[in-house]
């Protein structure tokens, strides 16, 4: 919809160039009579016309691209960050020759209606004969300026009515339900360096340490870690099978996004368990796997059924015959990405939370719910708990969710 945009002011700004060139032309059109009748063919005088619509066009063009080049550092240091690959945008070869093509066909657009009123031979002799009279402007010359005006109404009409469209899918995206509060949430990346956490024991005692001096800052409500959070720049998506039922045809399979969490994720985010229980201290490591799935795939797996204690496969391993993993909560579905990206959040995948204890990874989101206030006045709090552990741990990416 936004390249239509694009189109549609090309094609407005070409209207009402050519309506400019028309009018110049309908000027000059004594002088051009004059070189028909002294001997001029058509071809050389629509030749001349459209050269000087092609050389305004490429001056635009030249114009643009400097403006361009000029305020693309602005322009990039105003963007969110957020916006997938906008930070990667270039002015590269590419771009000139597309820019030069453009510019080319804008300047045959523009010159191509004047180019045809002087080419014919008529016009000319009408042209002299009125210029002879006085006369500033004939009926032809009324109906093709009218012509050009009315074109520039119908596409700013197509403009202002795509334009209320995409107004349109903006708000009813921000309506949309997230299915969780984002509001009064802190949010940082902490990357563990493998050199100093080697071990998934060596990980997980990090954050068992850290997680209660941060929920045990005044003004803390809870606090969590999670990998691929809302919002965040991990999309972690997996296939998946119900223990027990037969398999699927090779490349058939259903996907679900997958999301490593610890017990108190869902009260930091403000989700309820919908049925059955949150993580508790029972998924620890080495214990019997428990997962969470979203209200989306209960209903589309599990119709008329209730999922809890049913079992998926473990494919998020590569242990040997792994257990299964047990479905002991359902919460609701939450939006992951930003709408309209070109990612899982687009496909719709149901989503399936498992314990970042039994599934560690190195680089995870910390999640501080505040109980008020402004969330990003406690990181140099959470900062000093983090360096009491290890004062070597940097934190990137510091936010709220609310930004995110």
């Amino acid at each position: 919809m936004l390249l239509g945009a694009v189109v549609c002011v090309l094609l407005i700004a070409c209207a009402n160039v050519a309506n400019l060139q028309l009018a110049r032309m309908l000027v000059r059109g004594k002088e051009l009579a004059v070189r028909s009748a002294l001997g001029a063919s058509g071809w050389r005088l629509t030749r001349q016309v459209l050269t000087e619509s092609a050389v305004l066009a490429l001056l635009g063009a030249l114009a643009g691209v400097l403006l361009a080049i000029w305020s693309l550092d602005a322009i990039l240091a105003l963007s969110p960050r957020s916006v997938p690959r906008f930070q990667e945008t270039r002015i590269d070869l590419a771009a000139l020759i597309f820019t030069v093509v453009v510019a080319i066909i804008s300047g045959v657009l523009v010159g191509i209606w004047p180019a045809w009123r002087i080419s014919k031979s008529s016009s000319l002799a009408l042209a002299l004969h009125e210029s002879a009279r006085g006369s500033s402007d004939g009926l032809a010359k009324q109906r093709a300026r009218a012509g050009l005006v009315v074109t520039q109404v119908a596409l700013a009409v197509v403009l202002l009515a795509g334009g209320g469209l995409m107004l349109k899918s903006f708000w009813q995206a921000q309506q949309a339900p997230l299915g969780f509060d984002p509001k009064n949430i802190l949010t940082m990346t902490i990357a563990l360096p493998s050199a100093r956490y080697n071990t998934e024991e060596k990980g997980n005692a990090f954050f068992d340490k850290l997680l209660p001096k941060v929920a045990a800052l005044p003004g803390v409500a809870a606090a969590a870690i999670g990998v691929n959070t809302p919002f965040d720049d991990t999309e972690w998506d997996s296939s998946f099978h119900i223990t027990g039922t037969p398999p699927y045809e090779h490349g058939k399979e259903p996907s679900a996004e997958m999301n490593m969490v610890s017990p108190d994720y869902f009260k930091v985010l403000g989700m309820p368990i919908l049925r059955g229980r949150a993580f508790g201290p029972e998924e620890a490591a080495g214990r019997q796997t428990a997962i969470i799935i979203d209200e989306s795939l209960a209903k589309k797996f599990f119709p008329g059924q209730d999922p809890i204690g049913k079992q998926l496969d473990n494919n998020q391993t590569l242990k040997k015959d792994p257990p299964p993993l047990t479905i002991v909560g359902i919460v609701p579905r939450t939006r992951n990405e930003a709408p309209g990206e070109e990612n899982v959040e687009k496909l719709g995948f149901p989503q399936i939370h498992l314990p970042v204890a039994q599934f560690p990874n190195e680089d995870v989101t910390l999640l501080v719910r505040v109980a008020g206030g402004d969330p990003l006045s406690l990181v140099n709090a959470v900062k000093r708990e983090i360096a009491s552990i290890d004062p070597d741990q940097p934190v990137s990416a510091i936010s709220t969710m609310e930004k995110n």
